[in-house]
């Protein structure tokens, strides 16, 4: 299905078309907000650090990323580093 759906799209780039989900205004494009499941408070705006790392299960997610698994470890600490963790 995504397949095809790419290939509808590449035809319609052939045909000149403008493609979905294109946005050329660089100030829309500053921040695009993206649809997510209704996660309450959370997921309708963006948190602080602050507010991030008192949240008991966003917290966590400093510490680990359950897609981290398997990272090396110069990985992992480049990750805590970059989010201010290490």
């Amino acid at each position: 299905m995504i397949r095809s759906r790419f290939i509808e799209e590449l035809a319609k780039l052939d045909g000149g078309a403008e493609l979905k989900g294109i946005i050329r205004d660089p100030d829309v494009a500053r921040c695009v907000p993206l649809p997510t499941p209704d996660a309450g408070p959370i997921g309708k705006r963006i948190l602080s650090r602050a507010e991030y790392v008192v949240d008991k299960w966003l917290a966590k997610r400093l510490q680990d990323f359950p897609w981290h698994w398997g990272y090396p470890r110069e990985i992992l600490s480049e990750y805590r580093r970059a989010v201010g963790v290490e």
